[in-house]
């Protein structure tokens, strides 16, 4: 620091030399006033140097990717991200299901009912967003049953109306008809929906392209849905259409218990190409085709009217629903007889330890339990216990048949979104034709390992 400071005061004598008033021969100012002046500022000079190196050595409080993002960020939840950013209010999520089913059926009479299978039932992958308060998007793809098909696939805006809020939708999307119906397939407690939501679906199915519009209430809503065929039907022909309408409403029973009171109803037309109809309904579980009710040839039909009711109760911990629905066939160019009806009711009931049930009040629909304590947090998850009966009535047809099921299951929900399932079908048919004609019964076990996100 010696050399320093001598050096400066030597360079200081320079400066004073020529800047100091007067002529060269002027008396050269005191040297030891200047090596004071000197020392002094390098002192302040080093410690200036010791406070920006340690800001220097200091963490920013903001990192610059985060401001370049302005504010954007990526939140895990439910097992996918959701790229968010607040200041335009757009978001985008990645959704996608793997369901993975086995069964096995014994004590038919038919030994062509006790087989053992296994199947990818779906692997669905899409994704979902919005771009502001109003308008919203999806698409989803899934592989099923060996083939490919587009499901969800639509835009939509909402909004509100004083304190009503209402959302209106364009596109390929699930109908929203019957409480399991308007479930989707991953959210549902057992393997398969309800009797009432598979006998009696539209021609069209689950999906159809069209426009739905509904309106919500702090604990009901009311859709009003038209829709034409699947996104993925035939292009070679008209599509048939369908009017569907559903309302629901949860009137409270005391403390955090409250009832589930819903009701719909659809009507269909059927394009002038549609061939002679015909429809086995599944009753022992998807993966065997086998064992199913059938109601028989009815010939050409051009339409028809479906109506159902749903009832039940929610508690925290515990639920029950009942549905019992009618769908009448009307049957063109038949001498005995010109409509056909199918008669359908389920009621099940299940109870969760360690969680919360599923439901949405928004929708009026099952959705998944709340999990207090994942295995992904350490804990042990949650064991949902159910039971259903069912039963199933074609016999109105000339060639239809009738049956029940009773299925018993447990669900360990491993986090909120994945689980293992276990379900236990005591099943009966009585089919009046088909080459399991007559009455039998028998048991089929199912399981699936689910994954959705």
């Amino acid at each position: 620091m010696h050399s320093t400071v001598e050096k400066a005061a030597s360079l200081a004598l320079v400066v004073g030399t020529i800047l100091l008033p007067g002529t060269a021969n002027a008396s050269p100012p005191d040297q030891q006033a200047l090596l004071e002046i000197v020392e002094r500022q390098s002192a302040e000079i080093e410690m200036l140097k010791s406070r920006l190196s340690a800001l220097e050595n200091q963490v920013p409080a903001a990192t610059p990717a985060t401001v370049a993002a302005g504010g954007s960020g990526i939140e895990w939840s439910d097992g996918a991200p959701t790229f968010t950013d607040p200041d335009t209010g757009t978001d985008f999520r990645i959704r996608g299901r793997v369901l993975i089913d086995a069964s096995s059926t014994f004590g038919s009479d038919h030994d062509d009912r006790n087989i053992t299978t296994t199947g990818l039932r779906s692997a669905r992958l899409g994704f979902e967003g919005g771009v502001g308060e109003n308008f919203f998007y999806q698409f989803e793809s899934e592989f099923t049953d060996n083939t490919l098909e587009v499901k969800g696939a639509l835009v939509g805006w909402r909004s509100n109306v004083g304190n009503l809020g209402y959302d209106v939708r364009f596109g390929n999307m699930l109908n929203d008809r019957s409480l399991e119906s308007s479930t989707g397939n991953d959210e549902t407690p057992f393997l398969e929906r309800s009797i009432t939501a598979t006998a009696l679906n539209p021609t069209q199915g689950y999906f159809g392209v069209g426009v739905m519009a509904r309106l919500y209430g702090r604990n009901w809503h009311a859709s009003l849905q038209y829709v034409g065929d699947d996104v993925d039907d035939d292009w070679s022909s008209s599509d048939g259409n369908a009017l569907i309408m559903r309302a629901h409403f949860n009137p409270a029973l005391g403390g955090e218990t409250f009832a589930h009171v819903g009701g719909w109803g659809y009507r269909e037309e059927l394009s002038e190409a549609n061939p002679g109809y015909s429809r086995n309904t599944v009753i022992g579980g998807r993966l065997n085709d086998n064992v199913r009710v059938s109601l028989g040839d009815i010939g050409s039909f051009s339409g028809g009217d479906a109506y159902g009711l749903e009832l039940g109760i929610v508690h925290p911990t515990t639920w029950a629903f009942a549905e019992a629905g009618k769908r009448d066939f009307e049957v063109e160019g038949h001498a005995a007889y010109d409509s056909v009806q199918a008669d359908t009711f389920n009621i099940s009931v299940g109870h969760i330890f360690g969680g919360a049930v599923g439901y949405s009040k928004r929708n009026g629909r099952l959705s998944r339990p709340e999990i207090s304590s994942p295995i992904s947090a350490g804990g042990p998850g949650a064991l949902e216990i159910l039971a259903r009966y069912e039963r199933l009535d074609y016999r109105d047809a000339p060639y239809g048949g009738d049956g029940s099921a009773i299925t018993l299951g447990a669900n360990w929900h491993l986090t909120g979104w994945s689980k293992l399932m276990l379900n236990l079908i005591h099943w009966k048919t009585d089919n009046r034709s088909g080459p399991f004609a007559g009455p039998d019964s028998g048991n089929t076990v199912t399981t699936r390992m689910q994954v959705s996100f």
